[in-house]
């Protein structure tokens, strides 16, 4: 998400596009999720559910920090305030 949405502030753009405000992103690199999907698999008794403890953070948090770093404003806006009625997802204006 970071390096979309830094795109999109790159390019002046208005709003930011967000499924749902209430999303949360976790951090976690691809190698960190392999390593903990192989360890498992020796713990493994047959259907348990591991569940990292890894760093994570609400969608609209991230655009907050972003918008900050990028010194501009963001306020949540409804789709149709946003200009984009026909759009499925909401926005999250910067």
């Amino acid at each position: 998400m970071v390096p979309f949405f830094n795109q999109l502030i790159g390019e002046k753009v208005q709003a930011l596009p967000v499924t749902d405000r209430r999303m949360t992103r976790f951090w976690i690199t691809l190698q960190q999720g392999v390593d903990f999907v192989i360890k498992n698999f020796s713990r493994m008794h047959g259907g348990e559910i591991f569940v990292p403890k890894i760093p994570s953070m609400r969608i609209s948090d991230l655009v907050e920090a972003m918008a900050q770093v990028s010194h501009q404003s963001y306020r949540h806006s409804s789709r149709r305030e946003a200009g984009t009625k026909s759009c499925a997802r909401p926005m999250i204006r910067i």
